[in-house]
């Protein structure tokens, strides 16, 4: 018998993500159910576990092999990916027998999955001539071939009429019960849900929720059907992205403020009540006495924004959850936001100490803040949560300021 272990799995295609850190495990004996809207990861999932696709992260193996280390893969794990898979000129028996040649199975057992699948009676007839419903048992009469210990099947009731589909629950329950490993990708859970031990639900690449149909039905929602779970934590993985994005800016804005006034007061206050003097005095070199705040504003500034950013998902995921939502965030969306929200407060920080010691009056340099200018760069940062061209600008804009007020420190002669 075969397992299936996926474990950290990612993969990019261009730049995006197309999966995120995903683990999963299929046992045998039983049917465990891969689900997710039309771009989720499924069939990603699936290509890179028959070895048709590389992973830029993670493994998918078949009882801890790769599929290319398979020494018999057909005779392992047998596959139906979504999509044409038979030359339409060909015949559907010779299509079988071609793969019974390249497996080294003997030609009778095609004719033996052939009334298996129910196409006896057409098999002599070429695959263009075929309907859909024809064309997806002859897909599943080649992944049975060798009689394999595992079926991975894509989105396998595609074409099959309420007949087909109550005949490939019938099979696929048999092959569970003769302790064979049974995985099934579909995006329509009314067609599979029926004869499902396990469930999997993924989004946008990510693992959403995953156990025992039961458990998860308790769990999320009691009394839910299995497809009002698939729609509702579908629908809350990108609820969640939002979330991410419009409440740590809320949050984070105004403690981006507070940083920027308390740069801007730090210094220019200095100059108003003449404590730069004894300073000065103390310590005459005043770029050394201005790295030194700047030192202490922007490590104040990073804990503020980290702190803020930390309270602003602690109180969404609970009123989310108290609501019966499951906010979906990684391990990387969490660091990305409380650091990238950490940096964004720092550099303003950095910002005001930049324009305080630049204008060297403290009502001037307050209403700094207001100004178009500073507006608009507290937007910017405050939609960088990681590293980006717009997170180097930001931050290039406020090195810049501080740059400038430092210069002009240098050069003001003190009262």
């Amino acid at each position: 018998m075969a397992t299936i272990a996926i474990r950290h799995l990612g993969k990019r295609f261009h730049g995006v993500t197309v999966l995120d850190d995903l683990d999963l495990d299929v046992t045998p004996g039983t049917i465990t159910g891969l689900f997710g809207p039309n771009g989720a990861g499924k069939t990603t999932t699936l290509r890179i576990l028959l070895g048709l696709a590389r992973p830029t992260t993670g493994t998918a193996t078949i009882d801890g092999q790769l599929y290319a280390q398979l020494g018999r893969p057909s005779v392992v794990i047998g596959a139906v990916l979504d999509g044409p898979q038979a030359h339409p000129g060909r015949r559907g028996r010779d299509h079988l027998r071609v793969l019974a040649t390249a497996a080294g199975l003997p030609h009778r057992r095609v004719d033996e999955v052939l009334e298996h699948v129910e196409l006896g009676h057409v098999a002599h007839r070429r695959v263009q001539g075929y309907s859909l419903g024809e064309r997806q048992r002859l897909n599943l009469a080649a992944a049975l071939l060798a009689d394999p210990a595992a079926l991975v099947l894509d989105e396998p009731t595609t074409g099959l009429d309420p007949h087909g589909i109550a005949w490939l629950h019938g099979l696929l329950g048999g092959y569970a019960d003769q302790g064979r490993t049974v995985l099934v990708s579909s995006h329509l859970l009314t067609d599979t849900a029926p004869i499902l031990d396990r469930a999997v639900i993924i989004g946008r690449g990510r693992l959403i929720a995953h156990g025992a149909v039961a458990d998860l039905l308790t769990q999320h929602r009691p009394g839910a059907a299995l497809d009002e779970l698939y729609l509702g934590t579908g629908r809350f993985a990108l609820v969640g992205a939002f979330a991410q994005s419009t409440l740590l800016s809320g949050a984070v804005i105004p403690a981006g403020l507070v940083a920027l006034v308390l740069g801007v007061t730090a210094v220019a206050g200095e100059h108003r009540h003449r404590t730069w003097i004894p300073t000065l005095l103390a310590i005459p070199r005043r770029g050394r006495v201005l790295a030194a705040k700047t030192i202490v504003h922007a490590s104040l500034g990073l804990v503020l924004g980290v702190a803020t950013s930390l309270v602003c998902l602690t109180v969404t995921f609970v009123g989310l959850r108290l609501r019966g939502v499951s906010l979906v965030l990684s391990t990387s969306d969490v660091v990305a936001a409380v650091g990238g929200a950490g940096g964004y407060v720092a550099l303003l920080a950095v910002l005001g100490l930049g324009v305080g010691a630049a204008v060297a009056n403290q009502v001037a340099a307050l209403a700094f803040p207001a100004s178009p200018a500073t507006n608009g760069a507290s937007l910017l940062g405050a939609h960088v949560a990681a590293l980006s061209v717009g997170g180097l600008v930001f931050a290039g804009y406020c090195l810049l300021a501080l740059a400038a007020g430092a210069a002009a420190t240098r050069r003001r002669d003190f009262p």
